[in-house]
């Protein structure tokens, strides 16, 4: 795999100090500029904040970020249902009550993308739903048992305005 300057990536495959460390390709083993033929990279590795140390690594030692990320959030969508906590609240009789939650909000908590939260609700046969009033727009995930009705009463009738809730379709996936 090539990479470009900038691109930010993860050490893999050194079994020592280096193994999962994260860091940004700053140019060619050399200090040059990138080409077809680079193998060896400069990379500013980070350490603890805002720490780091340039070192040259191959090819075979580095990960797009984008894909370890990917591959953790497939991981942690097929372990659990992490959203579940998020959409029922609990009464004085610890009775549970379907409610709802913004994605956004739910991806930061997750330390996940927005995306990876919606596949994961589609999956797990939660509602999703989009609140739009003029140039804002927020979506949101929901229990299934959760009502339009609610969304209206809990959110969307306190913003200035007309705001407007729609149930956003989705198939399941198979």
């Amino acid at each position: 795999m090539k990479f470009k300057k900038n691109d930010k990536v993860v050490i893999v495959k050194t079994n020592d100090l280096w193994e999962n460390k994260k860091g940004k390709i700053l140019a060619d083993f050399n200090d040059g500029e990138i080409t077809d033929e680079t193998k060896d990279y400069l990379v500013k590795v980070y350490f603890d904040g805002d720490r780091f140390i340039i070192q040259t690594f191959n090819e075979a030692n580095l990960e797009l970020i984008d894909v370890v990320e990917n591959i953790n959030e497939s991981k942690k969508m097929n372990t659990k249902d992490f959203i579940h906590d998020y959409v029922y609240l609990n009464d004085l009789d610890e009775k549970e009550i379907p409610s709802w939650f913004f994605i956004d909000r739910l991806s930061t908590a997750e330390n996940i993308t927005n995306d990876a939260v919606i596949e994961a609700a589609k999956k797990l046969n939660y509602k999703l739903f989009m609140i739009k009033q003029n140039q804002y727009k927020k979506i949101i995930v929901a229990a299934p048992k959760c009502e339009i009705d609610t969304i209206y009463d809990e959110y969307a009738n306190h913003l200035l305005g007309f705001a407007e809730v729609i149930e956003l379709p989705h198939e399941k996936e198979k």
